[in-house]
């Protein structure tokens, strides 16, 4: 028994013993290349669960194949799981989808709906628990793969039906405000990228009266537009120079889990902004010791490097830190150049273009210090550029806002489930009620 009182049943007992609860898709030469047709019933396969679409696909069988194949067939509410590669991946068979058949890389689930909703049996198998004890187990396995003896042993949580629903709908209640702020984030990046292509290319509406063809396309003809180099040599840049490398580049065992900030391109979100917090960090003895790669607040820096493009500015607070070798940093000299401005014109098409350009010369994903000073950036008067940098930041600090509240929606959920299993301290009282507190909090 749970500490709700909830009996805990093996998933290998909760059928119906009409189906089998669990069933994997047939293996060897039960599905053959030759067996496939232009049109009849689905074959399914892992993209349908990893995606959650089974509009996808394109492998068909036949009425005499799928009769030979009938005990691997799909109804709508049953669970599909995940069990090579990205095992234990769950998705619901929906109403509408097109009748079909499982592949050999998945495994049915089709549990007794008088004793366990799917949908609550799916939100079970999700949960980060649930998750890492599938993890451990697959990783035993000479595979590294899912099969019906592990799933089956899996012990369930079985409240009483009224109870399953009540919780399937508060955590549908949590997905769904998920969902809405995804659609936030996706839809202010589409934004960002128009405004940040308009705002470099012509500037403020209205603020232009002329413009001027250049090597970056038409600007105002109050621009100028020099390389990364004569950037330098002008003053309007004051430092510009790779991260730490070499043979003083720290080794993975020296990094800790508190110290001097060592950040990469991993550490730049697509917001446009640092995470600190995962950036991986040096004792500061350590850091002191290094002769190359530190930055400072106000700093704008650039991932030249694999993940091609990523811009951020360091805050202005930040103290101490180091960045890798897979980003360059920029130093503007505030009186002429803005750091804002700067990044912004970083993130813009017209100069994604060029890095990409640049990157394609060599074999490798980079563009090296010296390439990135050919470089070309179009330098609006000061003034302009502070405007252009806080209209640009502006649309950055929403996008942050919702990736942080979609991050905390994220946790309720978890923190939902949790209370479910009856693991977060409240389970003295009725699990619905938990829910609601934690939904609320």
């Amino acid at each position: 028994m749970t500490p709700d009182g909830w009996p805990r049943v093996l998933l290998r007992d909760l059928g119906d013993g009409i189906r089998p609860v669990l069933k994997a898709g047939r293996f060897g030469s039960a599905l053959k290349k030759s067996d496939f047709v232009a049109s009849g019933y689905k074959v399914y396969g892992q993209e349908n669960v990893i995606a959650g679409d089974f509009r996808l696909g394109t492998y068909f069988v036949d009425q005499r194949k799928f009769a030979q194949l009938r005990s691997c067939e799909v109804k709508p509410g049953d669970l599909l799981v995940t069990m090579i590669g990205s095992f234990g991946r769950v998705a619901m068979v929906p109403h509408d989808a097109t009748p079909g058949v499982i592949n050999s890389r998945l495994l049915r689930v089709s549990p007794d709906r008088s004793r366990v909703e799917a949908a609550f049996l799916k939100a079970y198998l999700e949960s980060p628990r649930v998750q890492k004890i599938l993890d451990e187990t697959a990783q035993r396995s000479t595979m590294g793969a899912l099969n019906t003896a592990m799933l089956g042993s899996l012990e369930i949580p079985v409240p009483p039906l009224e109870e399953q629903r009540r919780i399937v709908e508060v955590l549908a209640s949590v997905e769904k405000s998920m969902d809405a702020t995804q659609a936030v984030i996706h839809q202010l990046q589409v934004l960002q990228g128009a405004v940040l292509d308009d705002l470099c290319r012509g500037g403020l509406p209205g603020s232009a009266a002329r413009f001027k063809q250049s090597a970056v396309g038409e600007v105002p003809e109050s621009w100028k537009v020099l390389t990364v180099g004569e950037c330098l040599d002008d003053g309007i840049l004051l430092d510009h120079q790779d991260g730490n490398h070499g043979v003083d580049y720290p080794r993975k065992a020296e990094f800790t889990q508190e110290g001097v900030p060592f950040v990469l391109a991993a550490s730049i979100t697509d917001g446009g902004h640092i995470d600190f917090d995962a950036a991986p960090k040096l004792p500061e003895e350590r850091a002191s010791r290094l002769r190359v790669g530190f930055a400072r607040g106000g700093d704008v820096v650039l991932s030249h490097n694999g993940s091609l493009g990523l811009v951020a500015v360091i805050p202005e607070h930040w103290g101490q830190l180091v960045i890798g070798s897979s980003l360059t940093l920029y130093r503007p000299e505030g009186a002429v150049m803005d750091r804002w401005y700067l990044a912004t014109y970083l993130s813009s098409e017209p100069f994604q273009a060029q890095l990409r350009s640049a990157a394609n010369e060599v074999r490798r994903n980079q563009v090296t210090l010296p390439r990135q000073k050919e470089l070309l950036l179009a330098v609006p008067p000061l003034a302009e550029q502070v405007r252009i940098g806080a209209a640009a930041e502006s649309i950055r600090q929403r996008i942050l806002h919702e990736t942080r509240s979609l991050a905390a929606r994220r946790a309720v959920k978890a923190a939902l489930v949790d209370a479910l299993l009856g693991r977060s301290g409240v389970s003295s009282r009725p699990a619905a009620e938990a829910l609601d507190a934690l939904v609320s909090s």
